[in-house]
């Protein structure tokens, strides 16, 4: 399939910190959107996750659809793995992109928690039990 809107290229993002990101991406006719996200920390210790989400702009750059959020974490250089590129992919409903004009990208700090998850499962087993 041909596309039929694209960033035209990388749109990059300092997310200050030293954390940056670039993503490209297109959509074709059908509504299938493919984009690369590449997520990187060039400081020692500093990791993080960043987020990132496509719209679809109509005329007079209106958006006409938006994709769901892709995340990437990486550590810092210390650790590493702190610079990752990776492909992805969003299918927006039948006919969601007609009159696509141009991508526009929203790349943004998206923290998780993992440290505290264990924590947050054991809530909500205390929830469920007094609750019940």
């Amino acid at each position: 399939m041909a596309a039929v809107a694209s960033t035209s290229g990388d749109v990059y993002r300092d997310l200050g910190a030293n954390h940056h990101m670039w993503t490209s991406a297109q959509v074709d006719e059908n509504g299938f959107m493919s984009a690369v996200t590449r997520t990187a920390s060039f400081t020692w210790f500093g990791g993080f996750t960043g987020g990132a989400k496509v719209a679809v702009l109509g005329k007079d750059d209106i958006v006409i659809a938006l994709s769901a959020e892709f995340t990437c974490g990486v550590n810092g250089t210390a650790w590493g793995n702190s610079d990752r590129t990776i492909a992805w992919n969003h299918q927006f409903g039948v006919g969601e992109v007609n009159g696509a004009q141009r991508l526009a990208v929203v790349q943004y700090w998206a923290p998780t928690w993992r440290l505290f998850e264990p924590l947050v499962q054991v809530g909500k087993v205390i929830y469920h039990v007094f609750s019940s």
